[in-house]
């Protein structure tokens, strides 16, 4: 499910969401370099739509990095605690997976 080359992910800085959002893409929504929110289709292709706390004053929250190419990498890891229940990073604009104690990978629907 998850073997093979891995998918990188690129950003794009939106002031609202698109309807049809695109794969291995992290849209960012805020202003002038004030980020608040970062959203992306899950990496497992469960369909779920992941949305990432942004603000400093919010828990819980993430950090997000974006390098000079828009190539985000975002602080701590992402653990779904619904649905799929995947656990990953994206660091560098790689899917990171977390694997459990006996390393099995999450399952999808």
């Amino acid at each position: 499910l998850f073997a093979g080359r891995p998918e990188f992910y690129s950003s794009k800085t939106v002031g609202d969401l698109p309807d049809d959002m695109e794969p291995h893409t992290v849209y960012v929504l805020g202003e002038q370099g004030h980020y608040w929110t970062a959203v992306f289709l899950c990496p497992c292709r469960c369909g779920d739509i992941v949305h990432l706390n942004l603000l400093t004053t919010h828990h819980p929250r993430w950090a997000l990095t974006l390098q000079k190419d828009m190539t985000p990498t975002i602080t701590p890891s992402i653990w779904r605690t619904q649905g799929c229940r995947s656990h990953f990073f994206i660091r560098s604009g790689k899917i990171v997976w977390v694997t459990d104690e006996i390393g099995a990978l999450p399952k999808t629907g």
